[in-house]
């Protein structure tokens, strides 16, 4: 048994741009059907107007009512307690995420996260577990020249202006980096 691609999912996110980039996500994980709102306020509206939603994706940093305030309004109420919930989030420490699920989130995501991440954490969710991959070394990557490679998705969004103009200026050859590639 597979996810239903037509299951209703409430996207939480107050930036246009990162909801825009989320939704796509979510598209090329395989789901059509997703209600958006700009923050807990708005999903409180929209969970109330939209019956059978089945998942809400909420960003944790938010005005008005943020993502840790809807969870904790949502596991008060009756016809909400129970809805999964998946909070993402660019605080990644552990404190974060261990209120998140105290508070009864059902998982955490980092953000910006990939399509195959955010997949594999739906899936869980809905106890679809997959066959563990192989476990991979940890630790960083080094190229063959012996640099460390950064791994652009999983640095916080606001750097990823800074390090494509550096990527542009490393592959256009005005900039010759001797610790890490890109």
């Amino acid at each position: 048994m597979a996810l239903d691609p037509q299951m209703k999912i409430l996207l939480v996110e107050d930036a246009g741009t990162m909801r825009k980039m989320e939704a796509k996500i979510l598209g090329q994980v395989g789901f059509t059907n997703i209600v958006e709102a700009v923050d807990g306020n708005d999903a409180k509206e929209k969970l109330g107007a939209e019956p059978g939603i089945a998942l809400v994706i909420s960003d944790w940093s938010m005005p008005n009512c943020d993502g840790y305030q809807l969870l904790q309004w949502m596991r008060e109420q009756d016809g909400f307690k129970n809805l999964p919930f998946l909070m993402a989030t660019g605080h990644g420490d552990k404190a974060y995420v261990a209120k998140a699920k105290e508070a009864g989130a059902n998982g955490v995501v980092a953000k910006p996260f990939t399509p195959d991440e955010l997949k594999v954490l739906i899936e869980e969710i809905f106890g679809f577990k997959q066959t563990p991959a192989p476990k991979k070394e940890e630790g960083p990557k080094i190229s063959a020249e012996g640099k460390v490679t950064l791994k652009m998705a999983h640095i916080q969004i606001t750097d990823h202006l800074a390090l494509g103009v550096l990527k542009h200026q490393v592959a256009s050859g005005r900039k010759s980096p001797k610790h890490f590639s890109l």
